[in-house]
């Protein structure tokens, strides 16, 4: 089990796999449960909505925003 664990902790490349909103230094929401890699994010609405694009991390990343 030592070997599977060791080769996903050091992936060669960043994944980014959760989208961090903060307000005035606090935490507001954490987005992407699901887990897959976040391929692009952006604010809608005037900032009040968040929209964000998820898919596999060799796959397709299902379109734009």
């Amino acid at each position: 089990m030592d070997g599977p664990l060791r080769q996903l902790l050091h992936f060669p490349y960043p994944i980014p796999i959760l989208l961090v909103i903060y307000n005035d230094g606090k935490v507001q929401q954490r987005l992407n449960k699901g887990g897959q890699m976040i391929y692009d994010w952006g604010f809608r609405a005037s900032g009040k909505q968040v929209a964000f694009c998820t898919g596999t991390t060799h796959g397709d990343s299902g379109g734009p925003l």
